[in-house]
């Protein structure tokens, strides 16, 4: 918009005006350095979880996707989007069996021994929780009552850190 008289000033000031909220939120989002970190620590992955996942390189897979899935669950996690949080953790499990030798997240659970006991009930709490939690608000149909989920039911952030950790400690 050009200012080239007094009347146009007052446009810019309105178009201004009616930007603000957008960018007052966009603001709050950023923490000081400017990283992914949603605010009031709202987040499921953590930053330096997702930087050690940044920093893998491998001649078999390519991390990029996974470090999208776990930012935008991040995102969705700090935005209350509940729905979205829960179908994206679910995409993550359908996402990285391979990583182990494993072509479905059950025979990941079932089957995977290099993490030990801990991780295997671990992967099967992740497998029978989350994932049932995903399927369900992926697959219900609308009914005459509905209860929303809560930041509680899809908050499996313990459970996920153990999977990425092992997912970095075998990539490195």
């Amino acid at each position: 918009m050009e200012i080239d008289n007094l009347y146009s000033a007052y446009d810019a000031k309105a178009e201004l005006d009616a930007l603000l909220p957008e960018i007052e939120t966009a603001l709050e989002r950023l923490d000081d350095e400017g990283s992914s970190v949603p605010p009031d620590g709202m987040s499921i992955v953590a930053e330096s979880r997702l930087v050690e996942l940044r920093s893998l390189v491998s001649p078999d897979f390519d991390f990029r996707k996974l470090v999208r899935l776990c930012e935008e669950i991040n995102s969705a996690y700090s935005l209350q989007c509940h729905y979205a949080t829960a179908m994206l953790i679910r995409g993550l499990l359908d996402h990285v069996p391979l990583v182990f030798g494993f072509k479905a997240f059950s025979k990941l659970a079932n089957n995977y021994a290099g993490g030990g006991k801990s991780f295997k009930e671990t992967m099967h709490h992740l497998e029978n929780a989350s994932r049932k939690v995903g399927d369900a608000h992926l697959h219900m149909p609308i009914r005459k009552s509905e209860t929303l989920p809560t930041a509680q039911q899809v908050n499996c952030g313990q459970q996920l850190d153990v999977l990425l950790s092992e997912i970095v400690r075998i990539m490195r």
